[in-house]
């Protein structure tokens, strides 16, 4: 039945978001708690963590015509971003995480000075990345996690000037640093 949820949520979201304008959000995730008093002893030190998220990746460059320099570029893919992590806890407010992610591609646009970009290689529909991080719990219900990803395969493929090899293969790849505060509720 979760799956199936699941897989509900991922395709109403691709389908909303085929407009490239995203006004809302979900996360879901898996919760490990203690009940003060129940004689069980105390928090589990590790647990695993499902998340859906929406995530932007891309890049930008700006142009800056005060110094004679007019090119210009700006890219953005939309992604649902499914990461499952492994977590430890570690004292009682630190921790770090690890674990895959697919990323399920629901737009992108391109352009540069001279408009929009639309006869470049066609963006991978679905990609892996990998993720770790770190986080403080500052006061119960309230977290801040700081995470880098590396996208495990890129985003499109083929050896244009440019593109990068990783894992011995040319494309474009993401990588992120990304810095979240987290509120769980009862």
């Amino acid at each position: 039945m979760k799956g199936k949820v699941l897989l509900v949520v991922v395709i109403l979201s691709a389908m909303v978001s085929q407009a490239q304008r995203f006004h809302g959000g979900i996360m879901a995730g898996g919760v490990m708690s203690q009940v003060q008093g129940d004689s069980y002893g105390g928090f589990k030190i590790h647990s695993v963590q499902m998340e859906i998220d929406f995530i932007q990746k891309g890049s930008r460059r700006n142009s800056d015509p005060e110094n004679g320099d007019y090119d210009f570029y700006l890219f953005r893919a939309n992604y649902i971003e499914i990461p499952l992590l492994y977590q430890v806890r570690i004292l009682k407010k630190f921790g770090f995480e690890i674990g895959p992610a697919i990323d399920v591609l629901v737009g992108s646009y391109e352009e540069s000075e001279d408009g929009e970009i639309t006869n470049l290689v066609p963006m991978r529909p679905v990609t892996y990345s990998a993720l770790a991080g770190v986080w403080y719990q500052f006061i119960p219900r309230m977290k801040v996690d700081f995470r880098f990803s590396m996208s495990v395969t890129s985003m499109r493929d083929g050896e244009t000037t440019g593109y990068y090899k990783r894992f011995g293969t040319w494309g474009q790849y993401d990588d992120l640093l990304a810095l979240t505060l987290w509120y769980r509720f009862k």
